[in-house]
């Protein structure tokens, strides 16, 4: 059995210190994103169209009723959840933030099949990689009670609006 010298002991020692820490500062990272509200996403498009969600926090299936596991076997769920009426727009986002590498945002509802529809906004930082795929990270954020009380709010007011004559 050989024997190491003090020096290279000392040296797989530290190699061993440097990968214990960065084990403890990847848990630190996960346990701070596990606790920031929202959900917390990233987005490959490749080249030839196909795409993939390589991350994902846990409350991804508080919006979208599905697991990191489920959006890495399979990342059009993503699409397939998202409101008809809105495809197209969020479709639309989602190409000119690629062509002109600008940050992603829109709001869009999720046709979530536990909680029933759901608005949220989506807020996502790009990238162009060297193999030509387009990569966002990005926030995914539920602001279905926003909306519901801007609803509330313009119905307010069209009736104010409705009751006072030459109002607006």
């Amino acid at each position: 059995m050989a024997r190491l010298s003090s020096a290279s002991g000392l040296l797989v020692l530290c190699a061993m210190t440097e990968q214990l820490e960065g084990v403890r500062e990847r848990d630190r990272l996960a346990t701070m994103v596990a606790l920031l509200p929202g959900v917390f996403v990233s987005y490959r498009l490749r080249p030839d169209g196909t795409c993939e969600v390589p991350f994902a926090t846990p409350s991804i299936a508080e919006i979208y009723d599905l697991t990191p596991a489920a959006l890495a076997a399979d990342p059009r769920a993503l699409h397939d959840l998202i409101h008809s009426a809105d495809r197209d727009r969020v479709a639309a986002a989602r190409a000119a933030s690629a062509r002109d590498l600008t940050p992603l945002r829109c709001d869009y509802r999720v046709s979530n099949p536990t909680r029933g529809e759901r608005w949220v906004e989506l807020t996502a930082g790009v990238m162009r990689e060297p193999d030509g795929s387009v990569f966002w990270h990005g926030e995914v954020r539920d602001i279905t009670e926003c909306k519901r009380a801007l609803v509330l709010e313009h119905d307010r007011l069209a009736c104010f609006a409705a009751s006072v004559p030459g109002a607006f």
